[in-house]
């Protein structure tokens, strides 16, 4: 049950970006920032952290959208904690800071079916270059981040 609810959640990170693909506006574009395949763990207890590869956004303009979508904890932990976090910096390899603003943070916990959340993201604001950082604590879980922008 677990693989099949694990499986709806990559699925539907899929379909959304497909969906996503077929919308009518003109010169979208849709990029994607990290996406993680759920791993066993060792111990219930471990922490996971993945990080995305650096994303450069100077083809994207205005404000576009961040959506993440976390699926439920593998061994279906209530404890379990999921948080993916976005990231800026000037450079593909420069210091990297937190978006700090209150839509920076994503989190989900216990042992629930997943989530699907829409980021606000402003890309005058910030660097040139974005990531997302995913963290479990007490389980694993897949997660999907993709960005939404005109060009």
């Amino acid at each position: 049950m677990k693989r099949m609810i694990i499986a709806a959640a990559v699925l539907a990170c899929v379909a959304l970006s497909a969906h996503a693909a077929l919308d009518t506006y003109a010169l979208c574009q849709h990029i994607q920032v990290l996406d993680v395949s759920p791993t066993a763990i060792a111990n219930s207890n471990d922490l996971q952290t993945v990080t995305g590869s650096a994303v450069d956004t100077i083809d994207c303009k205005g404000y576009g959208t961040l959506v993440v979508s976390m699926g439920a904890p593998i061994q279906g932990n209530t404890n379990f904690t999921g948080v993916v976090t976005i990231q800026r910096a000037a450079a593909s390899t420069g210091t990297w800071a937190t978006v700090t603003n209150t839509t920076g943070t994503v989190t989900h916990t216990g042992n629930t079916a997943g989530a699907v959340t829409r980021l606000p993201y402003e890309f005058g604001a910030g660097g040139r270059y974005i990531r997302a950082v995913f963290t479990t604590t007490n389980d694993a879980a897949g997660a999907c981040v993709t960005l939404n922008s005109f060009k």
